[in-house]
């Protein structure tokens, strides 16, 4: 394509204050043959978002790109945005079409359209057909950027085309609605009936902290850094990757920008240190194509030839020369030799025939030097300074290069003896810093490292040796990942305690999560979070007891976010009829917190190690519904809800033990059933019921994801603040509801407290009346063949179940002699207020 694109119409998109870029012509590839003509060209462009490029730029840019295609980066310097309408389905774009307002500029490519609309403050967003995981359109603002016409369609190969010449009608974009994404979501919802992911929402911003940002990009520079040495791409190909990554998959970090400029100087570091480092590894050839000798300069590359990796030609070459200017057994003659074998050995191109061509020459031509030991040598080089003859040299330099990658700044809070203070073995598993949490470094992961870097060594060739390496890591690493006692909620923006103060991530508070989201304490009163309190009051506001059920909520959520529901021993209820709300209320709880510390463990599987054992780092086990008929195993569950220490196993793991901390929530239309009818099993519940059908009028889809995508900060905020006053108070709050429903649930597990408590149980007896425990037995047997059909207990069960009820309802079992018999007698002074 021979005519001028951005050389021809740059400059009149920047007298107007455009700050257009030039991208890749139409037919660029990468190395894998995949089209890039849409990408851009220069290496910050989205800075561009807030300014223009300096007139130096722009004459550099009109001098080397003038046929490329162009682009526009969106935001506040060209006072644009863009929605674009990613469907060719014409019943969706003429929805689309009534409710966005008229766009002057409508740009067509190889399907759907992009409408430009006037920059006020929008982020970007992305609304998704749940059923086929295509985008049915998106929001294209700060940091994004626009193809231009007439830029060349990369797969079309055809320009793309506008209704008019932006420049022309800048000064006429129109702005769009605040919500349009919630719009447009309810009505791709109601009217066309399409699920949608729940994510991309405008006001859901996954905020992530800034170590954990960093930790993450310096880990996919170092993938980048790898691929250049493995010659799978050129440097200046994993620098644009990188760039594309770094606009695509960072999130927002709170209160920092990103600073793509340092991630590339780690690409940089980490090629360049497993060149000039112990490893002595080659840049392969071509790593440097099209990079400026500017470039090469800027990123500190000037002096990198000697590192290049030879061929076989220039290699033989080299030694002629050599050989033929220094005489044998000389020190420069040896010298040569070594540095021919350390070429060979970080040549991995070079085919095994060309190695021993290369080793038979140097010992013909020396024959002072044997061949083997040439090959020894070659292999000790490369071995790179790694013998690599048992086990623990291996796992103590994998080890290194795990943590390596990891900035370590707080060295001061680690055992000074720790010399990997970035990892860590805990609950049979191996974890890693990850700039504010802990995450998982799993076997495969550990397994991959030692097969790529080391499976050469003697003592790493076979699988079994890889798992072997495995286990010996173990015990090189320190043994917990939590050195400080403190609970608390691991915040985008800190670590929370209990009291609400807010440190900075640390290892040692052992979090093994980070929330997406920031604590804002300011957020705290209800009126920040007006759906969530309109919700509560659309399914509890009639009812007297609302104020104390909203209170026990609050109190649930924040025991359940701060890891401490052993610490108050109730497992969390929610139970009423369908279309209640219940299940909305369950989904913005589990929303509340990240993936990675959420189960969904039954209570009819708490005995199972397989099972049970995803609650060693849950904070929120979401149980669901109860089974109408199963009953719950008491003992196991009290065991668990308490947090007692247990025992868990991973698939292929050891058994190991330790504290559940988890919260349990269940959203049922049953009560929970069990055969074991002592009390501590009923005081184990906070049961919140819902008992009215919200209207159908009022029903909105997926209400919950959308009140926990909008609002969870503020009802984080909301629930942190009980926090400090429920360590005082020591248990819930329980609304009169709660004992209601205690009642109901009792009544169905224990037909004794189903008889004392109903109308022909003795609730109305007068004081200090009584009835022998005999007459009360016939009684209660009759109960339960007639009122209750369900088979009474035995005598001797019935007695010292009574006993127990008794202290419980307030009612006496005592013993009295009449004519010399002793007789079993029970005052009966039982009301029908009586309350669990």
């Amino acid at each position: 394509m021979t005519e001028q694109i951005f050389g021809k119409y740059a400059k009149e998109y920047w007298a107007k204050g455009l700050p257009v870029i030039p991208l890749h012509k139409f037919d660029d590839t990468n190395d894998k043959g995949t089209s890039i003509g849409k990408a851009p060209i220069p290496r910050m462009w989205q800075n561009y978002h807030n300014s223009m490029p300096d007139e130096a730029t722009q004459n550099q840019w009109l001098t080397q790109y003038a046929n490329n295609n162009m682009g526009l980066p969106l935001g506040e310097q060209s006072r644009c945005v863009a929605l674009d309408i990613d469907t060719d389905d014409q019943t969706i774009i003429e929805l689309i079409d009534k409710i966005v307002p008229s766009s002057p500029w409508v740009r067509v490519g190889k399907k759907g359209k992009v409408c430009m609309f006037r920059y006020n403050g929008e982020t970007s967003w992305q609304i998704r057909d749940m059923s086929t995981g295509g985008v049915i359109c998106e929001m294209l603002s700060t940091r994004r950027q626009v193809v231009l016409p007439p830029s060349i369609h990369p797969d079309t190969h055809t320009p793309y085309t506008a209704n008019a010449h932006l420049p022309d009608v800048i000064d006429q974009l129109p702005t769009l609605p605040k919500d349009l994404e919630t719009i447009l979501r309810g009505a791709f919802s109601q009217e066309l009936n399409i699920s949608l992911s729940s994510t991309g929402w405008t006001k859901t911003v996954d905020f992530v902290s800034q170590g954990a940002r960093d930790v993450k990009m310096t880990s996919v520079a170092g993938i980048y850094a790898q691929a250049v040495l493995r010659g799978e791409v050129t440097l200046k190909e994993a620098i644009e990757m990188f760039q594309a990554w770094c606009s695509t998959k960072v999130e927002k970090v709170a209160g920092d920008d990103v600073d793509v400029d340092k991630g590339i100087r780690n690409l940089v570091n980490f090629m360049m240190r497993d060149v000039t480092g112990p490893k002595k590894k080659s840049l392969p050839k071509g790593w440097d194509a099209q990079l400026t000798t500017t470039e090469k300069k800027s990123l500190g590359l000037e002096n990198t030839e000697e590192h290049v990796a030879w061929d076989y030609d220039k290699l033989t070459t080299y030694l002629r020369e050599k050989f033929e200017t220094f005489e044998m057994n000389s020190p420069e003659r040896s010298q040569a030799i070594e540095y021919a074998l350390q070429k060979i050995a970080n040549s991995p191109d070079m085919s095994i025939i060309q190695r021993d061509q290369c080793l038979n020459y140097i010992s013909q031509t020396n024959r002072n030097i044997s061949t083997p030991t040439l090959r020894k040598r070659l292999i000790e080089l490369e071995s790179n300074g790694i013998a690599g003859m048992d086990h623990t040299e291996i796992a103590k330099a994998v080890l290194s290069d795990i943590d390596s990658k990891i900035p370590n700044d707080e060295q001061h809070l680690t055992d000074p003896n720790n010399t990997y203070p970035s990892v860590a073995y805990w609950n049979d598993r191996f974890w890693r810093w990850a700039g504010s949490n802990w995450e998982e470094l799993t076997r495969s992961e550990i397994l991959k490292a030692i097969s790529s870097e080391y499976g050469h060594l003697p003592a790493a060739k076979k699988n079994s040796d890889h798992l072997g390496i495995m286990n010996v890591m173990k015990s090189h690493v320190q043994q917990n990942i939590k050195t400080v006692d403190v609970p608390g909620v691991n915040f985008a923006n800190g670590f929370v305690d209990m009291e609400g103060n807010i440190h900075k991530h640390s290892r040692q508070f052992g979090c093994t999560y980070t929330m997406p989201y920031r604590y804002d304490p300011n957020l705290a009163d209800p009126s920040h979070a007006p759906k969530f309190s309109h919700f509560l009051r659309s399914v509890w506001g009639t009812e007297p007891d609302y104020q104390d059920r909203v209170r026990a909520l609050r109190e649930a959520i924040a025991v359940s976010i701060f890891g401490q529901g052993p610490s108050f021993a109730r497992a969390i209820l929610l139970f009423g009829i369908a279309k209640s709300g219940k299940t909305q209320l369950l989904r913005i709880i589990e929303k509340m917190l990240p993936q990675q510390v959420v189960s969904y463990v039954t209570p009819y599987k708490f005995d199972s190690t397989f099972e049970a054992v995803s609650l060693a780092r849950s904070y929120l086990n979401i149980c669901g519904e109860l089974d109408e008929n199963k009953p719950i195993n008491g003992a196991t569950f009290k065991q668990i809800v308490d947090g007692s220490e247990m025992e868990g196993r991973y698939l292929y793991g050891q058994n190991f033990k330790f504290k559940p901390k988890a919260t349990h929530w269940f959203a049922s239309n049953h009560l929970p059933k069990t055969k074991d009818a002592t009390e501590g099993f009923n005081r184990r519940w906070l049961i919140l019921s819902f008992k009215n059908i919200v209207k159908k009028e009022d029903r909105i889809r997926d209400i919950g994801d959308l009140i926990a995508a909008e609002e969870r900060e503020a009802i984080a905020a909301w629930a942190i603040g009980c926090m400090k006053e429920m360590k005082s108070q020591g248990d819930f709050t329980l609304p009169r509801s709660h004992f209601q429903m205690m009642n109901e649930m009792v009544a169905e597990n224990d037909t004794l407290f189903f008889f004392l408590t109903s109308e022909e149980g003795p609730r109305r007896a007068e004081k200090d009346s009584f009835i022998l425990l005999e007459q009360l037995y016939d009684k209660y047997r009759t109960f339960c063949f007639t009122r209750a059909s369900v088979q009474p207990v035995g005598q001797r069960k019935f007695y010292a179940r009574l006993k127990d009820w008794g202290i419980i309802l307030g009612f006496n079992v005592t013993t009295s002699q009449v004519f010399g018999l002793t007789l079993g007698l029970v005052g009966a002074r039982l009301s029908r207020d009586n309350e669990l």
